[in-house]
């Protein structure tokens, strides 16, 4: 792909500058063009005669209703429980991944009262590359945890326990679902409760995060 005339990437500059020089936008930009675009799986073949079923369903025209304003709202409800910082990363990551534009990723998020594109992008590349202590940091008082380890403290000290032994092991294979059945185990050892279906009393997703937080 040629690179960009002067023309051309000051222009782009311009579109981005709000409260910042061109030139300092246009490195983020730059950076973020960079970045290699993650593979998008192409579903309009296998449901592309389904996208207005929904819609016809409801009796509503839902494209209308689901507006703006009604996406702030619902930013504004979810920004009291975790913050704006991870919402608009949440946000921004999944409009990077279905490849659209920076200019237009940070349109959104400036209309929906969220966190500049640059400074998602900064908390986004942060959760990435492994600070994950820095990025659950938002300045907001109180744990961050969902209670579990609050309510069974010695299932945490066993599970970072079982975490270092297992990521010791030259072949191990360990991930986020060997340790949730690792606690599963030890749950319903420690509780002598009745395990009564299939579920995971810590999902992966859940151990996913603890990975994350204890630096494995």
């Amino acid at each position: 792909m040629p690179p960009k005339s002067r023309r051309q990437a000051h222009a782009q500059a311009a579109a981005l500058g709000r409260h910042h020089s061109q030139d300092h936008l246009l490195s983020f930009e730059k950076e973020y063009d960079s970045i290699t675009p993650m593979d998008i799986e192409d579903g309009k073949q296998e449901y592309g005669e389904q996208e207005e079923d929904d819609d016809v369903a409801d009796g509503m025209d839902f494209k209308d209703k689901m507006d703006l304003p009604s996406i702030g709202d619902v930013f504004e409800l979810c920004k009291r429980g975790c913050g704006s910082r991870k919402l608009s990363v949440l946000l921004y990551m999944v409009l990077r991944h279905f490849g659209h534009t920076w200019r237009a990723i940070d349109a959104l998020l400036h209309d929906i009262d969220g966190n500049q594109c640059r400074v998602a992008h900064k908390w986004t590349k942060s959760f990435l590359t492994g600070d994950f202590n820095a990025f659950e940091d938002d300045g907001r008082d109180g744990k961050h945890s969902d209670g579990f380890y609050d309510l069974f403290p010695e299932l945490e000290t066993e599970a970072k326990v079982f975490v270092i032994e297992s990521c010791s092991k030259k072949s191990a294979d360990f991930s986020a679902i060997d340790l949730a059945k690792y606690l599963d185990k030890r749950f319903y050892e420690l509780t002598q409760a009745s395990k009564i279906n299939d579920t995971l009393v810590r999902s992966s997703e859940s151990c996913r995060l603890d990975l994350r937080r204890w630096g494995a």
